[in-house]
């Protein structure tokens, strides 16, 4: 039973936004767009540095570059204490016997709050960190960073089909004195390419870095049909942290090879691990400690009977012949991708004495309070001459917290955690003779999950992980992994069994056709081949169409089948997939009929058609439409937000379209016969016309040249036009026929011109 005073506070939070979980690759990642998170310019990375005792960590403040060092700045040192060094005239600030462990250091240089990433002080030796006040220069010339690179694979014109080439590099690449790239390299790391077959083979290969190679591994002879996917993996350690390098399925090109780069840490650089598992994994969530395995268990509400049927996680170790380990499937806790956080005053809360100040933890939604959650107090500026320790509080079961020794006069900060949202506080003094309270309101969609935790796994450059559930008969996998002497693995099983589809673009009537031009969209939410028969996957289009083409970069991999749609060839890659089809429908009467069946539902379908007066676009009932008018007057209907279920139909229909009479018809049969006409006069002119001596007659070879220009430019137009036919907007289908209206006028003028000439030649004759 919530107290009067949670009812009453609850109040305070009615405007809080409720968090909504994205599924599976939107997931915000954890640390990211953190209110209240200090910002400034990017500090250098903390590097390891044997030259110093131990203990030591030496903090270079500079504006820019080393030339220019930022002296008496107050630079904080902290871990569970917190030390304070001013920068003598050269920049340096100096902490001295301090134990091993993880740090961070931050200074307020020029107005502008900045910090290191954490790094670890090892047992021997020191660490040097540089901060600056405003960006450096980093030296690359315009060239993206090595890590924004890691991990994307790049065609290679230069390579053989089905040919991966890895390089392994740590730190930055630099440019050599003979003018190219060159880097560190990690020597002996182990570089693995996993692979996920489509009848559900698991199998790796791996290979050494070596220094003799710049770091170059290459793997040959890999499938060009999609019958495999992919996945890059290595771990590279250094004395400050081991980092976990790995790709999302890879998408390599048919015809040439690949290239792609690991990039990690510089190897002499006192920062923990680079983490891409924490991008990949789909969960959301922070990485646990050493050896433990968290494998969350998700799907959306149509699925929610997979999730139901889930009642245990296998893990296994892919290419060992060790036991899989098993553990059940509880109910998950919310991801912290899933939970948002605000803070605000509040009513001074009962049993607050002054100077005191206390906090209440709710969730509105439900009107709950929320024990357990973790507050620490600090310094609103860190830089502060103030020396003083954070202190933390942890919720009770009512959702209270008081904290109490707090010094009257000093600005602080309050900083709550659950489910690792931090949600901070906004800068407040405590009074002597007064009381002060705030509320922390959480909110987060609550879903039907499940949750699994293994412990004692072990790590290694060799070892590779996957975890597996097995629900109504199908199985899912989580992404293939590694763990590190640091840190364990939190990784997402996205239960969705079949493939996501969806249909984008526009129909424009055309003759007695309503042509369509579309963005059909694959998507394999999987993370191995989804193969529906021998031939490949059938995309079926709406009954009766015609004329069917796909755009040419597509059709190695997508063809048409007559009487049914479009074949993707072989397997569907785990990922999305794209291509730009056209297509017609029949025009009868002034009306056409859309009738397509979706085996895969659709998802975020838009489609837009042309608007003509006494026009009607017939839907089934709840099917939302819009009108669009364009900036040049032209008129659309729109049916935004399409999403059917699996083993539906989208069908609609249009009426009063605009219909050709009886006389259009005949004239372009007509015109038809004429033009073949012409043509055979032409050959018969050619062939069988008058020879011999004939004299030169320049006004009729520069006239017949004028024809012969214009027969061509007309040939090239309507050969133009058929082929975008369907994929042009109004503007350029009234263009078109602007220009070939003009062109057969000119033509008419010439013929007569011709005409005219041969008679007076005649008559002068």
């Amino acid at each position: 039973m919530i107290s009067r005073v949670a009812r009453a506070s609850l109040a305070l939070f009615a405007t809080v936004v409720v968090g909504t979980a994205l599924l599976p690759s939107a997931i915000a990642q954890p640390g990211q767009g953190m209110r209240g998170a200090p910002s400034g310019p990017t500090p250098a990375p903390a590097s390891l540095d044997a030259s110093l005792e131990a203990g030591t960590v030496v903090v270079s403040m500079i504006a820019g570059t080393p030339d220019k060092p930022l002296a008496d700045i107050n630079v904080v040192l902290q871990s569970d204490s917190r030390k304070v060094a001013r920068s003598d005239a050269s920049g340096k600030a100096t902490f001295a016997g301090l134990a091993s462990g993880k740090y961070t250091v931050s200074a307020m240089a020029g107005g502008v709050l900045v910090s290191s990433e954490p790094f670890v002080l090892p047992e021997t030796g020191g660490v040097t960190v540089v901060l600056s006040s405003v960006p450096v220069d980093n030296g690359r010339g315009g060239r993206p960073s090595s890590r924004m690179m890691s991990g994307r694979a790049r065609p290679e014109q230069n390579d053989p089909s089905g040919q991966l080439t890895v390089r392994a590099i740590a730190g930055e690449l630099k440019q050599s004195q003979f003018g190219g790239l060159t880097a560190d390299i990690p020597t002996g790391a182990i570089i693995h390419l996993v692979e996920m077959h489509a009848d559900g083979k698991m199998t790796v290969r791996s290979e050494e870095v070596k220094e003799e190679n710049e770091g170059r591994v290459v793997f040959g002879n890999m499938a060009r049909d999609n019958s495999i996917a992919y996945y890059a993996m290595t771990t590279y350690e250094r004395a400050g942290g081991t980092d976990r390098l790995m790709t999302e399925p890879l998408d390599l090109p048919p015809q040439i090879g690949s290239r792609m780069m690991f990039a990690g840490a510089p190897t002499n650089s006192a920062n923990p691990g680079i983490d891409d598992l924490g991008r990949l994994s789909g969960t959301g969530n922070a990485m646990p400690g050493p050896g433990v395995v968290e494998v969350l268990i998700y799907a959306e509400a149509s699925q929610a009977g997979y999730i139901r049927s889930t009642s245990e996680v296998e893990l296994i170790q892919i290419g060992s012949s060790a036991e899989s380990l098993r553990s059940p499937a509880l109910q998950a806790q919310p991801s912290s991708a899933s939970v948002m956080g605000q803070a605000g005053p509040m009513r001074i809360l009962p049993d607050t004495e002054p100077g005191q100040v206390s906090f209440y933890a709710a969730r509105p939604s439900t009107k709950s309070d929320i024990p357990g959650v973790t507050i620490r107090i600090e310094l609103a500026d860190p830089a502060a001459d103030a020396v003083e320790e954070p202190l933390v509080l942890e919720t009770s079961a009512k959702g209270l917290a008081y904290a109490k020794g707090l010094v009257a006069g000093t600005q602080y900060v309050a900083v709550a955690t659950l489910h690792g949202v931090e949600t901070r506080s906004e800068v407040f003094t405590p009074l002597a003779d007064k009381p002060l309270s705030f509320a922390f309101a959480y909110e987060w969609k609550d879903q039907d999950a499940r949750q699994a935790r293994f412990t004692g796994v072990a790590h290694g450059a060799n070892n590779i992980y996957i975890a597996k559930v097995l629900s109504n008969g199908r199985s899912f996998y989580s992404l293939p992994f590694q763990l590190t002497k640091e840190r364990g693995a939190s990784v997402g099983i996205y239960m969705y069994p079949e493939l996501l589809f969806s249909l984008r673009g526009a129909g424009q009537l055309d003759d007695q056709k309503l042509w369509f031009n579309q963005r059909f969209t694959i998507a394999n939410p999987g993370i191995m081949p989804f193969r529906a028969s021998a031939r490949g996957l059938i995309i079926p289009l709406p009954k009766g169409f015609v004329g069917a083409s796909v755009a040419d970069e597509m059709t190695s991999r997508v063809g048409v089948e007559s009487g049914e749609g479009f074949l993707w060839r072989g397997a569907v890659p785990p990922g999305q997939r794209d291509f730009i089809a056209s297509y017609a429908l029949p025009v009868r009467e002034g009306a056409m009929s859309f009738d397509m069946d979706l085996p895969y539902g659709i998802r975020s379908g838009r489609l837009v058609v042309e608007d003509h007066k006494d026009m009607e676009l017939r839907t089934p009932p709840g099917a939302k439409v819009e009108p669009l008018v364009q900036p040049n007057g032209s008129k659309f209907l729109v049916m935004p937000d399409i999403n059917i279920e699996p083993k539906q139909r989208l069908v609609f229909g249009l009426t009063g379209l605009p219909q050709e009479s009886a006389w259009q018809s005949y004239f372009r049969y007509i015109a038809g016969a004429v033009a073949l006409l012409l043509i055979f006069w032409a050959i018969f002119a050619i062939f069988f016309g008058p020879k011999g001596t004939e004299k030169q007659d320049p006004v009729l070879d520069k006239l017949e040249a004028n024809r012969e220009q214009l027969m061509n430019q007309l040939v090239k137009l309507e050969t133009e036009h058929r082929h975008k036919r369907g994929r042009e907007n109004s503007d350029a289908e009234r263009s078109y026929k602007q220009r070939r209206d003009k062109l057969n006028t000119k033509l008419t003028a010439i013929y007569r011109e011709i005409d005219e000439h041969k008679a007076q030649t005649r008559v002068q004759n």
